[in-house]
């Protein structure tokens, strides 16, 4: 598992260095945050409509 972290942050800063994946990785997590926000959203909606999606 160490070694899998070790080469997680060796690419990582690789990634980094270069400006293509720096944009690349960020509109990734931009992109992730935005379907997490909308799906926080929508069971929001949905609990604030009293709809229970735990049957």
């Amino acid at each position: 598992m160490n070694n899998y972290k070790s080469q997680a942050k060796h690419w990582y800063r690789k990634l980094m260095k270069t400006p293509a994946g720096y944009v690349c990785l960020a509109t990734y997590r931009f992109k992730q945050w935005q379907l997490y926000k909308h799906l926080a959203r929508q069971s929001a909606m949905d609990h604030l409509r009293g709809e229970d999606h735990a049957d």
